[in-house]
Formats: C-alpha cells, sequence, structure tokens
C-alpha cells in the first residue's frame, strides 16, 4: 500500500531517475505507440558477486575440485549425490538450476563462463557502476542510452521493476519504476483513496511557466505521472492476474517482480527494457555446494524458480523475450577458511528467450582455464568475454538497434558479435 509519504518517494525515484534534463510532458502509459520494437530485453543484475564457477561448473578440471574441497560441486556419475548437470563432459549446471538445465536441452539457454573486462577492481561498487555506465562518464546507464538514441522515454519503453531505477536505467529521460504491481494503493478504503487523489491531483497541477522554482515544477509534474501510474495499475488488475500454463512463481520479492514483467510484457504495453535487481550473493562465508541448504544453492533455487516460472507464463510471447542474468564479479577459484569464497573476477553470466541460440559461448580465445599460471594474479578466473560485447548483440540483434547507434550507447565497443542471438 502506497501511503503520502510513500507517494511522495515515488514521485521523488522518478526525478531521481533523470538526471539530466526536465521530465518529459504528455507521458501516456496506455499506449504501446511509443515503442520502436516488439522485443523485450529483461535485465536481472545479481547484486554481491555472484559465485559462477559454481553456477556454470567446471566440474571437468581437477584443479576446480582441489581447490574447493568442501564446497565444490561434484563431477556427475553413478554414485554422485548434489552433482552438476553435466552439459558436455567438462561443464555442468548447479544441480539447484534444474529449470534451467532442461531450457538449455530446448536450446534456449546460453551460457557464457568467463566474462568481465580489463582492469576491473574487487570493489562492489566499482564494478556494479563500471557494467551499468558501459563505458559512459556522463553519469547515465547503457540502457537509458539506448532509450534516448531509439526514440526517447514516451510510454513504457523502460520500466525498472523496484523501489528505485538502478544506474542502467539513469540517465537523460525519465523510466517507471514499479515495485510491486498489485499492491499499489493509496488507502486500502476506496472512499479514502479517492478524497486522497483528489487531493494530490490538485496539488500537482501544472503551473504557468515560470512561476515556482524548476525543482518544485518538476516535483509537481512527477507528482501527477506518479497517479497516472497509480490509475493504470488500477486498471491492469495485478491482484488478480493469473500466470500462464499454470506457471508458479517463488512466494518472494523476485518472483513478485518476473510476476510483474509478464504481465506487462503480455499486456502488450511496449516494454523493451526492464530491470530487477536480486542481491544476497556476497558469498565470503558458508557458501555451500550442492545441497539444498548451502546459501547460495538456496538463491540459485529461487532464481530458477523464477525463470522457469517466467518462460512458462510467456508461453509463446517468450519468443520476443530475451532475459539477461548479469553480476558486478565471480568469485576466487579457492575456497577460503570459512567455507566461502571471496571477491574475484570473470563470472558466469546466463542468456535466455525464445530468441536465444543455446549453448556455451566462451569467447573467441576460449575458456581461460584453472591452472595457477591461467589465473589473474594466481587467484581468480580471468574473462574471455567482455561485458559490452555481450549488451551490444542484445541491443543490436535482439532489439534490433540500428548498428551506426553502437557508439553511443556502449562507448568503444564494436558490432562484433558472439552468435547467441
Amino acid at each position: 500500500m502506497i501511503n503520502r509519504r510513500n507517494f511522495l518517494n515515488r514521485a521523488l525515484s522518478v526525478v531521481a531517475a533523470t538526471a539530466v534534463t526536465p521530465l518529459a510532458p504528455n507521458w501516456v502509459i496506455r499506449t504501446a505507440a511509443a515503442a520502436t520494437t516488439d522485443k523485450t530485453l529483461l535485465c536481472i543484475f545479481l547484486r554481491g558477486g555472484c559465485d559462477g564457477l559454481n553456477c556454470v561448473v567446471p566440474h571437468g578440471d581437477d584443479e576446480y575440485h582441489r581447490q574447493r574441497p568442501s564446497i565444490r560441486i561434484p563431477s556427475p556419475g553413478p554414485g554422485a549425490t548434489d552433482a552438476a548437470l553435466n552439459l558436455d563432459g567438462y561443464f555442468g549446471l548447479h544441480p539447484a538450476l534444474r529449470g534451467l538445465f532442461s531450457l538449455y536441452g530446448q536450446g534456449k539457454v546460453a551460457l557464457l563462463p568467463a566474462v568481465h573486462f580489463p582492469n576491473a577492481s574487487r570493489s562492489h561498487f566499482e564494478n556494479q557502476a563500471a557494467l551499468e555506465a558501459a563505458g559512459a562518464t556522463d553519469g547515465s546507464g547503457w540502457l537509458n542510452r539506448y532509450l534516448v538514441a531509439t526514440g526517447g522515454g514516451n510510454g513504457l519503453r523502460g520500466v525498472a521493476l523496484a523501489p528505485s531505477a538502478p544506474d542502467a536505467l539513469k540517465g537523460s529521460i525519465q523510466v517507471r519504476t514499479l515495485n510491486n504491481l498489485g499492491t499499489s494503493v493509496l488507502s486500502r478504503y476506496p472512499d479514502e483513496e479517492s478524497r486522497l487523489v483528489s487531493t494530490l491531483s490538485t496539488q500537482h497541477q501544472a503551473r504557468p511557466a515560470g512561476s515556482e522554482p524548476a525543482v518544485l515544477a518538476q516535483l509537481r509534474e512527477s507528482g501527477a505521472l506518479a497517479l497516472q501510474d497509480l490509475q493504470f495499475l488500477r486498471e491492469l488488475g495485478a491482484s488478480t492476474y493469473a500466470p500462464g500454463g499454470n506457471a508458479v512463481y517463488p512466494a518472494t520479492g523476485l518472483g513478485a517482480r518476473l510476476r510483474d514483467a509478464a504481465l506487462l510484457i503480455k499486456g502488450g504495453y511496449g516494454l523493451e527494457v526492464a530491470t530487477i535487481d536480486f542481491g544476497g550473493w556476497d558469498t565470503h562465508v558458508g557458501q555451500g555446494n550442492g545441497g539444498v541448504s548451502g546459501r547460495q544453492a538456496r538463491l540459485l533455487a529461487e532464481l530458477d524458480a523464477g525463470l522457469t516460472a517466467l518462460m512458462t507464463d510467456l508461453g509463446p510471447a517468450a519468443s520476443k523475450v530475451t532475459v539477461l542474468v548479469m553480476t558486478e564479479f565471480g568469485r576466487t577459484l579457492a575456497q577460503n577458511a570459512n567455507a566461502g569464497t571471496d571477491h574475484g573476477n570473470a563470472s558466469s553470466w546466463f542468456v535466455l528467450g525464445g530468441a536465444v541460440r543455446g549453448g556455451i559461448y566462451s569467447g573467441p580465445a576460449g575458456w581461460p582455464g584453472l591452472a595457477p599460471e591461467q589465473l589473474r594474479d594466481g587467484r581468480d578466473l580471468r574473462h574471455s568475454v567482455e561485458f559490452n560485447n555481450v549488451m551490444a548483440e542484445l541491443l543490436l540483434r535482439h532489439l534490433s538497434m540500428p548498428s551506426q547507434l553502437i557508439s553511443t550507447v556502449l562507448p568503444g565497443t564494436s558490432t562484433t558479435t558472439l552468435g547467441f542471438i
């Protein structure tokens, strides 16, 4: 439920997502006319640094097993318990990722086991900022620049399914922040809500140009837009939405946001890019192995259940949706003294959807390897795929962004693709 303070915070969050220029007037959420494509890119950021070596598991490498005596995922085989789900004899998936394993078998999942960038630090803040800025230095995010370059921010082209917009969606145009579509109300009592909406509508009506400070005018407009959001959400019927294919989302924040994403995509509102944050991946202590009680295993099981439900729910619409699952860095090859892993370098990213060419994509140079001399600083997996090339392929080949815009949206990135779309 949204109270008066939450409403003001909602309005401020719209302002916070527009770092450069004022909000565009006459924004209409109800139509898909502003969309430049009928495709959707959903980006899920695993905040905290997900250990990719226990997601896309190099179980065929003896060094992997030696360096992780208690948190390794066993190789598949007779008598093995909580073992990796075998992909090609060398790589496997964590046993908690059975839904993704099934989708991989259907050719709908691309696995990128070693993604990162040169000269990366081991700081959460610095790496997240670098990934979301994707080469820009003006404070804007790559997804906001995509919206700017391809038609602006009118309609529902860009959405953060969160309390506030991540850096990837911040920039010169507004995006919407929609958090839990089924509970967006000012009051549980209809009569009280009607009075509140009437009062707030008066307060947030536009004033003559120049009659008040620009910041106050922007806040007033943001409030008016938030009221439009509220009306849209009430008509959307999210609280009674029935997922397709009898899909069952996990009863978690992630599950609710994935369900909301499906509702918006299937509703045909012109959603092009959306973001979801999923935190908790900083596994310094008690990371666990393939057993269901391990900390990482529980997170992966939630992610797997949510993504499986999303793909089931979307049904035929999945052919026009691609999901990117990313993280700011991987973890050390060797486990630490607390049965966890510390901040590292490259990690595994996932791409899934109806247009994906399934497979394992290690880049032109191939898998970096886990031998001591192959590691970064003698401790971390090196990267073989640069993150901006992943983003470029999604923009160019999924969203059909014109190639001449690549230098604007992803500075310093070529149009060479990896082939997973």
